[in-house]
């Protein structure tokens, strides 16, 4: 049970680094790694000016989309739509920074499009992408192998240098770099700091944790999916020190994104697995055998939802639906088309670890006469309705000297099919008014929340 809590307690402590990494970008640098280790895969840095007009994908015309996280995004690229992997492919990305699983296996008819035929789809969630589940990741494959039989999907295992952790300390590695070196006016850790603070420990000194790894194989070898895996072979623990080493080069020295070469390598290892498979372009299809509406408002401002709500603009770009406390109504409408229940998540604006928005309570209504009814109820009356929703908008995922103005996503309820109304009801007047920027109606949820920054 102790060696269970320890593994836990190295979960939330990367989870907090990582999701600060991934919202803030705070070691996003254009010196990729250390050039003393440069010598890993030697051979393939000069494929790193490699054009897209010279690989498989391009030349066999294949349709392929990417999901995954900031890494597949391309967080800490000069220019991530052509220079992470998917853009190297000339694949849609669909990377969503400070993600996991949970929300595209809930989106995936949303994500992917009605129309839409794919022949390649790349499934990144890193091995300490701990907040997703693992039946989020099945759901996600199952989906996709339902809708697109002849697609290749690609699980992709590349473990990170995080995922090593000092015994002595137990901290994780880039926490333990940044420890022993001298960071005075600095936010970028300085050329030669892994290596300098290796060289304090000893081989020993140093353990490797896969995490949720297995989750990917679980997937591939489903037979619902039929996937492939695409890994970077395991760390030798006989000599640690040399594997970090060796893998810095793949990162940024967030140790945590791709490096311009690590995007080229997994360009590279994606498409040893399409010419091993000798992929073609099928244009054989199967009906959606599930839907979902994941609509989102926050960099359009287009709703297409139902509202008595105001529309505002309130920061360049970035839009939302303010519910007033001094309205006696607050509300979205629903329209579930299918003949089953959905699930429902509202996406709203956080601020951490200062709350500058109130909380909220959410309902869901079926009908007109119980939506007027709720006009006359206040915050406290529809807090004690067991059906009703309690929305916190305090982000407490960082470090308090880090403050963040992001997007949370909460589950809510089940929707009936039909018509039905959600009403938000603030509790107090705060810096900003509440704010919605976004609803998911899936067939299946997973857990309270999910993690998707926008």
């Amino acid at each position: 049970m102790s060696s269970l809590s320890s593994v836990t307690r190295r979960y939330m402590r990367i989870g907090s680094v990582v999701i600060v990494f991934m919202m803030l970008h705070i070691f996003l640098n254009t010196d990729q790694s250390s050039s003393s280790s440069q010598r890993f895969l030697q051979a393939e840095t000069d494929e790193a000016e490699d054009t897209v007009e010279s690989n498989y994908v391009i030349e066999n015309n294949l349709r392929m989309l990417s999901f995954g996280t900031s890494r597949t995004w391309g967080s800490g690229m000069n220019h991530p739509k052509t220079e992470a992997y998917p853009g190297l492919l000339n694949s849609r990305n669909e990377g969503i920074r400070a993600s996991d699983s949970n929300y595209p296996a809930m989106c995936t008819y949303s994500m992917v499009g009605q129309h839409d035929i794919l022949d390649v789809i790349t499934i990144e969630y890193m091995p300490m992408s701990f907040w997703g589940t693992r039946d989020s990741i099945l759901q996600l494959g199952r989906r996709l192998r339902q809708r697109f039989p002849d697609a290749t999907i690609i699980f992709l295992n590349v473990w990170t240098p995080h995922q090593f952790f000092h015994k002595g300390t137990n901290i994780g590695l880039r926490q333990f770099v940044i420890d022993n070196t001298d960071m005075t006016g600095r936010v970028v850790l300085p050329e030669g700091a892994l290596e300098e603070a290796l060289q304090k420990t000893s081989n020993q000194d140093w353990e490797f944790y896969g995490f949720n790894e297995d989750w990917l194989e679980d997937a591939a070898n489903d037979p619902l999916i039929n996937g492939t895996v695409l890994s970077l072979p395991p760390p030798n623990m006989e000599d640690p020190m040399l594997a970090i080493l060796n893998v810095a080069p793949l990162y940024l020295k967030d140790m945590s994104h791709f490096s311009k070469l690590g995007h080229v390598w997994t360009k590279n290892r994606i498409i040893d697995i399409l010419q091993k498979q000798n992929k073609k372009r099928s244009d054989r299809v199967n009906p959606w055998e599930s839907t979902d509406q994941c609509l989102s408002w926050f960099e359009t401002g287009q709703s297409l939802v139902g509202t008595n709500m105001h529309m505002n603009e309130f920061s360049p770009t970035k839009f939302g639906l303010e519910a007033y406390l001094s309205k006696p109504l607050n509300f979205l409408e629903l329209i579930n088309e299918n003949s089953h229940p959905e699930f429902l998540y509202l996406s709203h604006m956080s601020t951490g670890p200062q709350e500058f928005y109130p909380e909220a309570i959410a309902e869901i209504y079926s009908n007109m006469t119980e939506l007027e009814f709720s006009k006359s109820m206040s915050f406290h009356d529809v807090k004690k309705k067991t059906s009703s929703k309690h929305i916190l908008t305090c982000y407490n995922e960082t470090p308090p000297q880090l403050p963040v103005h992001v997007v949370s996503h909460h589950y809510i309820g089940e929707v009936p099919p039909g018509r039905s109304f959600l009403t938000l009801k603030p509790n107090m007047e705060k810096t900003y008014p509440f704010r919605s920027v976004g609803i998911i109606l899936s067939p299946k949820a997973f857990g309270d929340k999910v993690e998707a920054i926008f």
